[in-house]
This record gives C-alpha cells, sequence and structure tokens, in this order.
C-alpha cells in the first residue's frame, strides 16, 4: 500500500493553514456583524445571509492572493461567490433549525456550524481555484509547469 497516496503535501497543509487564517479574518467580521443584527432583533436566518455574505468577500481578496496562488478571473470569482451562496443558504437554514427546533441561542447555533462550513467551504474553494489554473495552463502550456506559486 502506498502511503503517499493518503498523506497530505506540505502545499496543501500550507493552503490549510492559510485558509484557516483568512477564514478567521472573515469569521471575525461575520460574527461580528451577526452579533449587531441578531441583537438589533434580525431573526437568525437573515442576519447569517447578511453577515456571511460580506465575509465572503473578504475571504475571496485573501483567498486568490495568500492561500490559492495563481491566475484568477471573473469567472474564478463568480464560481466562488456561487458557491458561497449556496453554502451560505444551506448554513444559514442549518443555523436557523439549530435555533427553531434544537432551542440553541443563536450564537451558539452560529459556532456549532463552523466546522463544518470550514470543510466544506476549503473543498470548494480550491476546487474553484484548482479548475481555474487547470484552464489556464490548458490555455498557456508554459504556466502549466506551476500553476500554484504560493
Amino acid at each position: 500500500m502506498n502511503l503517499k497516496l493518503f498523506t497530505p503535501s506540505r502545499a496543501l497543509l500550507r493552503q490549510l493553514a492559510r485558509f484557516l487564517v483568512t477564514t478567521v479574518a472573515g469569521l471575525c467580521i461575520d460574527l461580528g456583524v451577526y452579533a449587531v443584527l441578531v441583537a438589533a432583533g434580525v431573526p437568525a436566518v437573515f442576519a447569517n445571509l447578511i453577515s456571511a455574505s460580506l465575509s465572503v468577500v473578504v475571504v475571496y481578496f485573501l483567498s486568490k492572493g495568500f492561500v490559492f496562488g495563481g491566475r484568477h478571473s471573473i469567472g474564478v470569482f463568480i464560481g466562488f461567490a456561487g458557491w458561497y451562496a449556496v453554502s451560505i443558504i444551506a448554513f444559514s437554514l442549518f443555523v436557523q433549525a439549530g435555533v427553531d427546533v434544537w432551542g440553541l441561542p443563536p450564537m451558539i447555533a452560529k459556532v456549532a456550524s463552523l466546522p463544518f462550513s470550514f470543510v466544506a467551504n476549503f473543498l470548494a474553494v480550491r476546487g474553484v481555484f484548482l479548475l481555474a489554473d487547470r484552464r489556464a495552463a490548458l490555455r498557456s502550456p508554459q504556466d502549466a509547469r506551476n500553476p500554484d506559486p504560493s
């Protein structure tokens, strides 16, 4: 059995660590705005939609340079935003279910969703950037040698 198949590469671990840093920055915005909106009486589902959407913009700009180096376009941003639209809606419903079904306080429901959203978002966003790099490499074989300069 080849254990290398199951051992993360240093580049992947570096990406994961850097994505964690960008996620923490986005999370600070997300949780801060969410707390203000919930305190103002906005239902958890709408507060989460608004706060998470704002944080996505920050995470995108940090991720495109700091985490997933390479050539990126408006198409990448559309893929990134498209994924996050689905993710935000799904996790907003999850947060609201935590409040309505399980009786959790809104902030606890939000925090409980974070490990699941982190994993889902890392995998999806990494896929979006890898796809963009592969498409760019197909158009320009010279760039295929080093699609991820990070």
